[in-house]
């Protein structure tokens, strides 16, 4: 520490070579590149911990969300919203109710697993694993109310009529809560990930910007 110490160049800033990138399909690799001075503790051979000077380069990228939300949220959204077309069988034949839903969830199970073939596996979840998980909520609780249905009216004793006019009201219920959780995803997505985005390309110009000057005044 004491014979050599690594500063930062304040005057030419730092670049990155985007050409080398293999995944420019998958992630879109900003130019802004950000440089720290930091200090390091490694053993050395005598048991004794010794300090280097270190400068630590981070660079930043963003994933393609282009081929997950055509290939993966719509194809989602559009099986999962097929559920509410099993309200259309007579709610005095839950087996066939239940049939189809549980044909829809095995279809979004059997999805699920073709979708983890593409995402990285890591051990939290991440937005894309949130909607999916979510969308297959609304599909177990559709199961659950066919079967609540089958049990008012065999074991409840609750009137025909009544069961009815509920299962309408549990229809237009699930179904205006599943596409407003829809708009709350996609504005979460927009006023959260877009704005990062958005703070990372400009970043990403005023750098670009830097260089360019820095080439031109040279």
């Amino acid at each position: 520490m004491d014979k050599v110490e690594l500063e930062v160049d304040p005057y030419e800033p730092s670049a990155i070579n985007k050409q080398s990138f293999v995944d420019e399909q998958e992630w879109n690799l900003y130019s802004f590149v950000e440089a720290s001075k930091d200090v390091c503790s490694l053993l050395n051979s005598g048991s004794s911990r010794e300090r280097h000077s270190r400068i630590a380069f981070k660079c930043r990228a963003a994933r393609r969300f282009g081929f997950y939300m055509w290939n993966i949220c719509f194809v989602m959204f559009f099986i999962c919203s097929m559920t509410f077309t099993t309200f259309a069988v007579d709610y005095k034949l839950p087996q066939n109710r239940l049939q189809l839903t549980f044909i829809l969830l095995l279809t979004t199970i059997t999805f699920k697993f073709a979708v983890n073939q593409s995402l990285p596996r890591i051990s939290y979840l991440t937005y894309l694993d949130k909607y999916i998980l979510s969308s297959m909520t609304i599909l177990v609780f559709v199961c659950c109310w066919h079967a609540i249905v089958y049990a008012a009216i065999e074991m409840g004793g609750v009137k025909s009529t009544v069961v009815f006019w509920v299962d309408k009201w549990i229809l237009v219920a699930l179904g205006i809560l599943y596409f407003a959780a829809h708009v709350a995803f996609f504005l979460f997505m927009y006023f959260s990930v877009g704005v990062k985005r958005k703070e990372n390309e400009s970043d990403d110009r005023k750098h670009v910007a830097r260089i360019k000057s820095q080439y031109t005044a040279a």
